[in-house]
């Protein structure tokens, strides 16, 4: 395992559960395990930076920028090429690098107390992204982009905000590798992402904390078209976002959602307690990704 091993906070610890943890450093040690851009199966090492990067869209533009210049890694010819998302619910960040580009969206925005306090307004965005991970009505949409398969309507009119400008950032005229990663509500708009590039043997797809994005025909799609060959869904002890919807299909016999990918489980923070039937709302917190993945790199 990489070193120094990282301890996990407790789940009485709230304020280190949160996204834009005050004492975390993003990337730290990135020169010790440099990016893969060209790896081909799964990688300890990319999961790690994919995980950094999908705690690190929750962060704001400047903090963003500021941190993408200090990371030479994500450089182009020298210089740094990304973009900011801020669409509707979506938020996080776009870079082209010399080897490859990656798409990190961030999941459902939650601020500390004291900070809803001092800026009550931001009780909407907090709103806006709750109505987005509650609209669970699986549908087909004709509407661009066409939809044939059903996913949940909440997730594709995010997809709908986002997709345009990740079409466009990518672009046509390069064949480099496109990793895409997000928690939360990130990973199931990036996954509706990697449907549409409809590019197998080009994109890589690492999820954390992802609710069930579509039904039976879609999963069926996603793995008919090989998508999941390069799709590696986190899970860390019982999630509850990930759990829900299965456990739904247990106890209501409804056959509607499905998960996609190929699944990595994290054993739980012995610390944890289950608020209902193994359901953790506490498991869910993006740090636990990041954390546990840093500590899975094999040693040197």
């Amino acid at each position: 395992m990489a070193n120094p091993i990282k301890t996990l906070p407790s789940q009485w610890q709230v304020n280190k559960l949160l996204p834009r943890p005050v004492d975390y450093e993003y990337f730290k040690d990135w020169q010790r395990f440099k990016f893969e851009p060209d790896k081909k199966d799964h990688s300890a090492i990319n999961a790690w930076w994919l995980a950094d990067c999908s705690l690190f869209a929750y962060e704001d533009k400047t903090k963003v920028e500021s941190t993408l210049l200090s990371v030479s890694e994500f450089e182009k010819e020298g210089k740094l090429k990304w973009q900011w998302l801020n669409e509707g619910s979506s938020q996080g960040f776009m870079v082209e690098a010399d080897d490859f580009f990656i798409v990190s969206l961030r999941g459902t925005e939650f601020y500390p107390i004291e900070k809803i306090l001092r800026y009550p307004w931001l009780v909407l965005s907090v709103l806006r992204d709750f109505r987005a991970d509650v609209r669970l009505t699986l549908k087909t949409h004709n509407t661009d982009p066409v939809m044939r398969y059903k996913v949940a309507d909440g997730f594709y009119h995010e997809f709908q905000n986002t997709w345009k400008q990740v079409e466009k950032f990518i672009g046509t005229s390069s064949d480099k590798p496109i990793w895409l990663t997000g928690h939360s509500l990130g990973a199931a708009i990036n996954t509706l992402v990697a449907f549409q590039l409809d590019e197998p043997h080009r994109t890589k797809l690492y999820t954390y904390g992802s609710p069930c994005v579509g039904g039976d025909d879609f999963a069926t799609e996603f793995k008919r078209r090989k998508l999941d060959t390069n799709t590696y869904r986190y899970v860390h002890g019982n999630d509850i976002v990930v759990k829900a919807l299965p456990y739904s299909r247990k106890i209501f016999g409804s056959p509607r959602f499905q998960h996609v990918g190929k699944l990595r489980t994290r054993a739980r923070n012995p610390f944890s307690f289950s608020l209902w039937i193994n359901l953790n709302i506490f498991d869910h917190s993006p740090i636990y990704y990041t954390l546990q993945t840093w500590n899975m790199i094999p040693d040197e």
